[in-house]
């Protein structure tokens, strides 16, 4: 897993917030990506704002991924 320390900030609410004639992809790749260490069974959290993304796994098993999202409860409906 690698992620770019940061991008957040560059680009605060996401893809949605860039111009038109920006490309997410090109900005990402302008900025240095870090590598996130982590052994079978690790859990690894960060914020959705944070890009990340995975290299091309050459294990011979497959890497499993889960996304969980967090809100908070709107009191109005009792639903997320």
């Amino acid at each position: 897993m690698r992620c770019v320390l940061g991008f957040q900030h560059v680009i605060d609410d996401g893809p949605r917030s860039l111009p038109s004639n920006v490309d997410a992809q090109t900005l990402f790749r302008k900025h240095k990506t870090t590598a996130i260490a982590g052994k079978t069974g690790d859990l690894i959290i960060w914020h959705q704002s944070l890009s990340h993304g995975n290299r091309p796994n050459r294990a011979a098993v497959p890497c499993v991924v889960q996304c969980i999202d967090k809100s908070p409860m709107r009191p109005e409906t009792g639903k997320n």
